[in-house]
Parts: structure tokens; sequence; C-alpha cells
């Protein structure tokens, strides 16, 4: 479960530029439920997604996943409750490694790090079985290095990391770019279909309302506009 409570976020505030991205804002999103966020450029749905994953601390207002206030936690310490997959696939992955060794990274997300080989036999087969259920024919490359791959397969591979742990909130952007993970002769599967695979709620962000006829099961419209701060009205 993840409720947002009467968030608020400000860019640069007190100046000639300052901008309200978040006010007041509500939002309740229930266990295995999966809601895309759709609006315009500069509605406010990337500084949502980065309001849950830590990635910008809002300035008032409360954030609970499974009950649990993280508004006070860092990035790091929320990696053990949240995934995420980003809309540039060049920033979820590391082009000088390995797929499998790629993998393997995000394995331990949320986990204590020791040193110790990152990859054996059972992860190998277990890294090797998840990426052939992706269709794209990865899973013969696990050796091959993430820059090699087109900017649509990192991006299916960072779908993938982002899952390989249960996590509760799975904070993604752009899903109408998944599509671009598909070949001439290997039709990609449903992304939403390896997503539901994780127990966690899911909030994916587009500005493209057609995307959201495959990918969702609840549609929340990002255009509220925040008055000017000399304003008495309420967002």
């Amino acid at each position: 479960m993840i409720r947002l409570e009467r968030i608020r976020v400000t860019f640069h505030p007190g100046s000639a530029v300052e901008t309200r991205a978040l006010c007041d804002l509500q939002l309740n999103i229930s266990a295995g439920e999966f809601v895309t966020v759709i609006g315009s450029n500069g509605a406010g749905k990337s500084t949502l997604l980065n309001v849950i994953a830590g990635e910008t601390h809002a300035d008032s207002g409360r954030i609970l996943i499974d009950e649990r206030d993280v508004t006070g936690w860092s990035t790091a310490r929320r990696s053990a409750l949240v995934a995420r997959v980003f809309q540039d696939p060049l920033a979820g992955s590391c082009e000088n490694l390995t797929l499998q060794e790629n993998l393997a990274l995000a394995s331990c997300r949320g986990h204590r790090r020791s040193l110790r080989p990152a990859v054996n036999h059972d992860r190998h087969n277990d890294f090797r079985h998840r990426i052939a259920q992706l269709g794209l024919g990865l899973d013969h490359r696990l050796n091959d290095r993430m820059g090699l791959l087109s900017g649509g397969q990192r991006q299916a591979v960072s779908l993938v990391m982002a899952t390989l742990n249960p996590a509760r909130a799975l904070p993604s952007t752009a899903p109408s770019r998944w599509p671009t993970t598909c070949t001439a002769n290997r039709p990609c599967k449903p992304p939403s279909n390896a997503i539901r695979k994780n127990g966690g709620p899911r909030c994916c962000a587009c500005n493209r309302p057609r995307a959201t006829a495959l990918n969702g099961s609840r549609r929340w419209s990002a255009i509220w506009t925040c008055p000017p701060p000399s304003s008495p009205i309420r967002c």
C-alpha cells in the first residue's frame, strides 16, 4: 500500500522562478494495484514518482508504504521497499558491466552487501530464466556488456532488474516506451505481466493517454494547478 498525505513540493522557493509542483496531494494505491498517472509535461508526474522513491523530498506531508512512515527516509533506505524503472534506459543500468552483473547488483537491493562472487551457477540460471521471459533472445547474451544493447532492450532488462526482489512500490516513467523493446521477429510480451508478478502496488507516469489502455488498472490524471504564492485559494 502507498499513501501520500497532503504532499507539497516547491522548486526554487522565494525566487522569481518559484514552481509549485505538488500542492496538498493525496493519493492511495492499494496492494496489487497498477495505477497509471497521465498528464502533460510539467504536470508533476515525475515529481510524484521521485517523492515516492525518495529522490525528491517533500516540503510537507507524509509518505507511507505499508503503513510505515518513510517521509524522512533516504533513497538508499527506501530501496528495500521501493524499486524504480527510469525513463532514461541509460540511468537504470551500468553499460560497462554485463547483463548478469547488472542483474546481480539489482538482486542485492535492500540487502546488506558483502564481498563474494556476484554470480554463481544457480544465479546464472535464474537470471537466464527471467530474461528469457522477455522473449527478446537476450537470455543467450548474459555475458555481453549492457552498453551493446539498444535503448529499448536496456529498458526491458531494467524492468527485470526492478522486479528481481519483491518491492512494496514500483514507480516507473513512460510505460509507452516499453513496446520499443519489440523486434521484427520477436514480439515482446506485455510489460504489465512482468510487473504484476511483483506483489506491491505500481505507479507509472505517462504523457500519452492512449498508452494507458494496456497499462494499469486505474488511471489518475495529473492536471492539477497550484495557485501563486500570494493566492489564498487552496489546491
